[in-house]
């Protein structure tokens, strides 16, 4: 199976049989979250595995997991998750889910059925299992042998939004960016202008064949685009 096949293949499952889960199964689905990739390779997430009754009694106080015979809580270290040192963003639900989706396709993969849970009260997680205050519960993944048909793979087809509207080209965001930060309208932009954010640049080869041979201008003249705004980069002596 290739693994669009299997990202296809994957549905929600919201109702199991009552058949407990292989340790075997257990082992591949962790082994799976193991190897995944976490930012900066900081690796903070932990899974709280649940497969006893009172275990599973304990989880059902805080979310809804259809009673699956086993769940996994996955959770992350803020203390130990990569920051964005621009504006501090912590990746802990980055990493958190990155594994959660790695476990989600191994069960897929071994032919059984999970669903992806984020309703619960992580309150109630960390009073029953008693978490560190550093550990975050991200994602709740129950598992389980599927009770019933299952979604067909071709779903996708009407379920999802076609790839014309979910891929942003580069070309139609830079149009974007001219739109907000040089000029609202096009026909009067510069065609010499080189602002980065005006899609209609001119190749290398153009702005040699028309650039001048005369001294750049000094000064305030020389920080000033040929459009006249400040987010214009290119002086006026490159496109005159």
């Amino acid at each position: 199976m290739s693994f669009l096949d299997l990202a296809k293949k994957r549905c929600s499952t919201r109702a199991y049989q009552p058949v407990p889960v292989s340790q075997e199964h257990i082992d591949a689905i962790v082994e799976a979250a193991r190897v995944a990739p976490t930012a900066a390779n900081r690796q903070p997430v932990r899974i709280l595995q649940v497969t006893s009754e009172e275990g599973l009694a304990s989880l059902a106080k805080a979310a809804n997991v259809f009673d699956a015979p086993l769940a996994f809580v996955v959770c992350a270290d803020g203390e130990k998750a990569w920051k964005r040192p621009l504006d501090g963003m912590s990746t802990v639900h980055v990493d958190a889910s990155i594994l959660t989706d790695h476990m989600m396709l191994a069960a897929t993969d071994l032919g059984l059925g999970s669903v992806w849970i984020c309703r619960f009260d992580p309150t109630v997680i960390r009073e029953e299992f008693g978490l560190p205050e550093t550990l975050v519960p991200v994602n709740i993944l129950a598992v389980g042998h599927p009770a019933g048909e299952l979604k067909s793979p071709d779903r996708h087809a009407t379920e999802r939004i076609p790839t014309s509207e979910l891929v942003i080209h580069a070309q139609r965001s830079a149009f974007r960016r001219a739109q907000a930060f040089c000029s609202t309208d096009f026909t009067s932009h510069p065609k010499g202008c080189h602002c980065r954010a005006n899609p209609f640049v001119q190749t290398p080869s153009a702005q040699i064949q028309n650039r001048p041979t005369a001294r750049p201008p000094a000064g305030r003249e020389a920080r000033a685009g040929r459009c006249g705004r400040r987010s214009c980069r290119s002086p006026s002596w490159r496109s005159a």
